[in-house]
Order: structure tokens, then sequence, then C-alpha cells
């Protein structure tokens, strides 16, 4: 595996950090921790945190050809639209 078979985020809240490397042909992997690290009552990552680090695995996902996460998969289901935010 290289480098640029991986991701990685950097995420902090509060006194706490939080490192998410994965293999980037398997971004689900990704969004199963998320929800883990936010069901565990024990850190202070909330399903909010999730959504926020979910769509950028989503974004990196597209990016890299392999579509967004729905019902178990991946579909491709085109460009992600900007808001204008």
């Amino acid at each position: 595996m290289t480098r640029s078979d991986c991701a990685l985020m950097i995420y902090q809240k509060n006194d706490e950090n939080y490192a998410l490397l994965y293999e980037r042909m398997d971004p689900a992997s990704a969004l199963r921790t998320l929800g883990r690290w936010a069901m565990d009552s024990e850190l202070a990552f909330s399903w909010y945190d999730a959504a926020l680090l979910a769509h950028q695995v989503r974004r990196i996902a597209l990016a890299d050809g392999i579509g967004t996460f729905s019902h178990g998969g991946f579909k491709n289901a085109g460009p992600i639209k900007e808001t204008g935010r």
C-alpha cells in the first residue's frame, strides 16, 4: 500500500484528537469507524461530527470515481453540487 492508496483525516474536538486512516478504495470502512466513534459514550465525538467527516469521505470517494455510499454499497451518483457557502 502506498501513500496515495490511503486517506488521512485529522479531527479535533475539545481536548480529544481523532485520526482516521483508511484505504481510499474502501471508504465504507471509514464510515463504519465514524459510526462506532459516534456511538461511544466515552468519546466527545458526536453524530454531527460523524456526519461532517462522512461528507468528506464521500467527497474523496467521488473524486476517486467510486461514487457515494448508499444502502451498504457505493454507486455513482454524479458530481456533488456546491451550495455556495
